[in-house]
């Protein structure tokens, strides 16, 4: 998907250029037939621009939301003009590859989903990631929930899918459904809490037997130890750096969201990796044995109960 969506960018905006250029000699040369190409041209290469634009200003769920707007009223404008003024087949082509290249590039999705014993703050930091809020109010996650937010990835601008779950045992089997197709999963836990780093193998493991990556042990993991504002920390920079290194390298971080300590480097690095994983030749041409399903593997089967209510 990923790398589509690069080559349809440089040739939108390749397309703007060139075609707003032609465009224009055309029409200061008085021919009326060069107009509408001039339209589309111009205003694929500046819608660019003007994403581009915000997107270095304010990368929130909100400058996403003004952007899709803007891009879903040229379409309107542009195919109602095109549609009323019907003159040429090169009107027609000039529109429609404006319109697939703009759909193939509002269309990029990167999912990370976030992993964590209950308690060790997964809401908290995609929240102030997010929405940069923090609140001291504890609510359990239930099932899972996620938020969105438009980021700007090595001069790339993606739509960040991030998935929280529950830490609690009941709700630890949630089906291949919901891991299927994540891009990134981001392991956290409680430098404060030795436990919660303890289950980083089980959490880990979970996630490779229900997504079944290609290569697992090439799937881009994450670790963030969270809550260094306190003083009662457990598990030491060391102790968790050597956990990382021993599966493989993985990176690691250390956060407090409640000061936003790291967290935007920390995403910043979660969405670098899921895009490169979205770049994979096996994501976009996937082997046959990529789905395969043992025929004594339950699916979706009902978690374990747990020993407390």
């Amino acid at each position: 998907m990923a790398s589509s969506v690069l080559v349809a960018q440089a040739v939108t905006i390749i397309y703007g250029v060139v075609v707003g250029i032609y465009a224009l000699i055309v029409y200061l040369a008085r021919k009326t037939a060069g107009m509408k190409t001039l339209l589309f041209g111009v205003s694929s290469f500046l819608y660019f621009l003007l994403s581009f634009i915000v997107s270095l200003f304010d990368s929130s769920q909100k400058a996403g939301l003004v952007m899709s707007v803007i891009g879903l009223s040229c379409f309107i404008i542009l195919f109602t003009v095109l549609i009323i003024k019907l003159r040429s087949w090169r009107d027609i082509i000039c529109g429609s590859l404006t319109l697939i290249c703009w759909i193939i590039v509002i269309v990029v999705l990167l999912k990370v989903i976030i992993l964590g014993d209950s308690g060790v703050g997964k809401t908290s930091l995609m929240n102030q990631y997010v929405n940069k809020k923090f609140s001291n109010q504890y609510k359990a996650t239930i099932g899972a929930d996620f938020l969105t937010k438009e980021v700007l990835v090595d001069d790339r601008l993606v739509t960040m899918q991030i998935w929280d779950t529950a830490g609690q045992e009941r709700f630890q089997s949630l089906g291949v459904a919901f891991y299927r197709g994540a891009d990134c999963c981001v392991l956290v836990f409680d430098v404060n809490v030795l436990k919660t780093f303890e289950n980083l193998d089980s959490w880990r493991d979970e996630f490779l037997i229900q997504a079944s990556p290609p290569d697992p042990d090439k799937f881009p993991f994450v670790v963030i130890g969270n809550k260094i504002d306190l003083d009662s920390r457990t598990v030491s920079p060391k102790r968790a750096e050597a956990w990382c290194q021993s599966k493989g390298g993985l990176e690691y971080f250390e956060t407090s969201a409640k000061e936003a300590t790291n967290v935007e480097q920390a995403f910043q690095t979660i969405a670098r990796n899921a895009l490169k994983r979205e770049q994979e030749p096996d994501m976009i041409f996937p082997n046959e044995d990529t789905f395969k399903i043992p025929e004594n593997e339950e699916i979706d089967a009902p978690p374990k109960k747990s020993g407390c209510c």
